[in-house]
């Protein structure tokens, strides 16, 4: 368990164990109380959340022993409401399992489904996940995909879990491989190395822009097939590995290149993506779909993972009718 409860009639108080070691006071909170962020943000502004008697941020990063005070209104998670989560996200998500071990579970995400709460949404994958799994409270996210995007998603049991995953990602060893379908004709395998500003917004909302001032960014592409679709529309199914994991790499990185991804509505050609939808294509066409890496047990047992997520069907059709 990642937390020990001694409230009482009024506020809670959640001493921080030894799994939510350096983990982050927004999560940590929405983690206990089952709530979006947004609330928790409020929470947290408001002084209803405290950490050893004092005010802190929501990226504040908690260590083991820490006490957490949580408001009076969500004394515990037994006592949380449980989310109303249509029927058939629940029977979809529990058949998206790909793999499961005694320290996580990789699934395949659905294209359009975030994988947490908040920004005015009641839930998120994870949130999903947990209520399927009762059984494993301190199950948490050990990395993001874009909410458009769907594949390989790894679930960590617990924040020892989700730690050793975040550090894994560093190793050379390490393999994260898209597949994408781009405008255009991709003739060869490329590496793209261009610097991305990830803290550029256009409207409120994240635009990611090439910046020599930004974070390095380093994108592989290798083209696959290649072919038309609807209206004449050429396009290149690619696979892409990554050295960096910045936010909307792959994309921007393609529509630097001139050649996007199709279905972008934020870094696309919105022409184009008309057309593609009149294919079946109707959103963005990226998939995560491998995870390739060497897992150490706490046991000292290492396993050589290789984790593929079935592509869909329609990006499928689309490839095969373009031969």
């Amino acid at each position: 368990m990642s937390a020990t409860n001694s409230g009482s009639a009024g506020a809670n108080k959640v001493t921080v164990t030894a799994n939510a070691e350096n983990q982050r006071l927004d999560n940590f909170v929405r983690k206990q109380l089952g709530l979006p962020l947004t609330a928790v943000y409020r929470l947290v502004r408001k002084g209803q959340v405290r950490v050893n008697g004092g005010r802190k941020k929501p990226d504040f990063r908690l260590s083991e022993g820490d006490e957490v005070r949580l408001p009076p209104q969500a004394s515990s998670k037994a006592g949380a409401k449980q989310l109303d989560i249509p029927p058939r996200v629940l029977q979809r998500l529990g058949s998206s399992v790909l793999l499961e071990t005694e320290d996580f579970m990789v699934i395949n995400k659905p294209a359009g489904m975030a994988v947490h709460g908040g920004s005015g949404l009641a839930w998120g994958v994870i949130d999903v996940i947990k209520q399927l799994n009762p059984q494993l409270p301190d199950l948490e996210l050990a990395h993001r995909l874009d909410r458009d995007t769907s594949g390989c998603l790894f679930l960590a049991k617990n924040r020892r879990v989700a730690q050793q995953f975040q550090t894994i990602q560093k190793d050379t060893a390490f393999q994260k491989i898209y597949r994408a379908l781009l405008l255009g004709h991709w003739a060869r395998p490329k590496t793209v190395k261009l610097a991305l500003d990830i803290d550029n917004r256009q409207e409120g909302e994240r635009h990611v822009i090439p910046s020599e001032h930004g974070k390095a960014a380093i994108s592989h592409f290798k083209p696959l097939s290649s072919g038309k679709i609807a209206g004449g529309v050429t396009v290149t199914d690619v696979q892409v590995g990554l050295d960096t994991g910045r936010t909307h790499q792959i994309r921007v990185h393609a529509a630097a290149n001139d050649h996007p991804i199709v279905g972008d509505s934020r870094y696309g050609d919105a022409e184009v993506n008309a057309k593609a939808a009149t294919a079946g294509l109707k959103r963005l066409q990226l998939h995560a779909w491998q995870l390739r890496f060497a897992w150490r047990y706490a046991c000292g047992r290492i396993e050589e993972i290789q984790v593929t997520a079935p592509i869909d069907a329609q990006f499928l059709s689309a490839i095969k009718d373009s031969k």
